[in-house]
């Protein structure tokens, strides 16, 4: 995927609003997919490598690493409102 693509993939997810979580969430999760950055959420963290780590390992590794430390988004503080509200509704499901 693009820069482009990426920026107009991002775009289409939508606000939550309270109500609308679960079709909110798919669409985060078809984004991130695509955008390949939905690793680390879907894989635990991996161990730590050593000298007889495994190439699969290392892939692994670089692979949650790339998928974690993408550079997030910039929010503004009316991103914000609501958060608490936001959050409790992630924990519930």
């Amino acid at each position: 995927m693009t820069p482009a693509n990426s920026t107009d993939s991002v775009n289409t997810i939508y606000m939550l609003n309270g109500s609308n979580f679960k079709s909110w969430k798919e669409n985060l999760e078809i984004v991130l997919g695509m955008m390949d950055l939905d690793f680390a959420l879907r894989e635990d963290f991996p161990p730590a490598l050593t000298d007889k780590s495994t190439s699969e390992q290392k892939r692994e590794k670089e692979m949650w690493e790339k998928s974690n430390r993408e550079d997030p988004p910039q929010y503004t503080v009316e991103d914000a409102e609501g958060l608490a509200d936001r959050l409790a509704l992630l924990l519930a499901d």
